[in-house]
């Protein structure tokens, strides 16, 4: 069961090694969420519920799709923006281009 109290951020388990190499330094999450700069977040695999890193947030802001760039789909961990698009769909069925998520900037900390 989740547990929203906490300062958990889940992942797919595909982003866990670029996360860990510094690949994926962002992320986004469907609507507004409370995230605040200087937060630390402990990430775990979503499927499993295990944490593999902490997180510091480094940055908070909200977009929608079509306010995005080619370098921030990167900073995701994907090819471009379209990439992400694709696997965020997926993740949140019925999303439209227009709607708003709350996107995250983050480094890794000991």
């Amino acid at each position: 069961m989740p547990r929203e109290h906490e300062n958990i951020i889940r992942f797919w388990s595909i982003f866990k090694e670029p996360i860990l190499n510094g690949a994926k330094t962002q992320s986004r999450r469907r609507g507004l969420r409370e995230y605040s700069v200087g937060m630390i977040l402990d990430a775990e695999e979503t499927e499993t519920e295990t944490q593999f890193a902490r997180l510091k947030i480094t940055k908070v802001w909200q977009q929608n799709y079509l306010q995005m760039t080619n370098e921030e789909g990167q900073k995701d961990g994907f090819k471009d923006k379209e990439d992400f698009w694709k696997t965020f769909q997926n993740i949140y069925s019925g999303i439209s281009r227009e709607e708003i998520f709350t996107a995250v900037e983050f480094k890794l900390v000991n």
